[in-house]
């Protein structure tokens, strides 16, 4: 079984993009713990009801330069704040998690990847989550937006 969440591939590119260019990263948990660096990650964060993208790079891509916790991010489709949405239900788990999408874990880097499938029509950029550590990265055309 797998939970997919489904971020507008047209809004993650900017998130894709600034990760990309920035030249430090914010590790996770486990780089932090074996004090590996970072290198380089779009952050899934799972807080309360809502889940979203953000960039992993520093200084960090904020709505408003005068508040570092304004993080520009990018909501998984139907997972908004108060969505109601409950991720105990689901493979997210319980409690408050970010884990990393590595910006070249797949052999080809992942800003060319979303590129790539944006100029091939994609309007998803989908995470088909497992587990907290297993995931599929995919791309797909159909679907709108779900109305809230």
């Amino acid at each position: 079984m797998s939970t997919p969440l489904r971020f507008q591939l047209r809004y993650v590119i900017e998130l894709v993009e600034h990760a990309t260019a920035a030249s430090a990263h914010r590790p996770n948990l486990a780089e932090t713990f074996y004090g590996i660096a970072c290198p380089g990650a779009v952050e899934w964060v799972v807080s309360g009801d809502s889940v979203y993208l953000r960039s992993g790079g520093t200084p960090a891509l904020l709505t408003d330069a005068a508040n570092p916790d304004s993080h520009v991010v990018v909501y998984a489709d139907g997972w908004q704040p108060a969505s109601g949405r409950r991720p105990g239900d689901t493979e997210l788990g319980e409690g408050d998690v970010t884990e990393h999408i590595h910006l070249n874990a797949s052999g080809m880097p992942l800003l060319d990847l979303c590129h790539y499938a944006h100029r091939m029509g994609a309007w998803w950029l989908t995470l088909n989550v497992v587990s907290l550590s297993e995931y599929r990265v995919e791309f797909a055309r159909r679907g709108r937006p779900t109305r809230h």
